[in-house]
Order: C-alpha cells, then structure tokens, then sequence
C-alpha cells in the first residue's frame, strides 16, 4: 500500500491543524447533523457536541496583514 506523501509544513509542524482543514471539518459535522438529526437524536445531539467541542479547540483564524 502506497504512503500518502507530506507536505514540508505537515513534516515541520505534525501537531499544527489549518484553520482551513478546521473550517472543512466543521462544514462536515454541520452536513451529518442536517442529515442525522431527523433520524436520530441522540446521535445529532452527539455530532452537536462534538462539533461545539472541535469549534472551542480549533486555532483562531490568522488575522490579514
């Protein structure tokens, strides 16, 4: 199986999580919770805390220059 390869920032800085990829992931749970929630509850009410708490923890976005 072929390794993905990295980008020169993912190698310098592992623990650093664009703002960008943070936005992306939050669009996700925003979709699954617009589709889950008719379905199921308790599982919304899950993927709601889940995206609160990745929205606390995420890096501010960089201000312009």
């Amino acid at each position: 199986m072929n390794q993905p390869s990295l980008s020169r920032s993912e190698i310098d800085e592992p623990d650093h999580v664009r703002a960008c990829d943070v936005v992306a992931m939050l669009a996700m749970l925003d979709w699954l919770i617009s589709r889950i929630g008719p379905i199921d509850a308790m599982s919304a009410t899950c993927l709601v805390m889940a995206r609160e708490s990745l929205a606390t923890c995420a890096p501010p976005p960089p201000r312009p220059q």
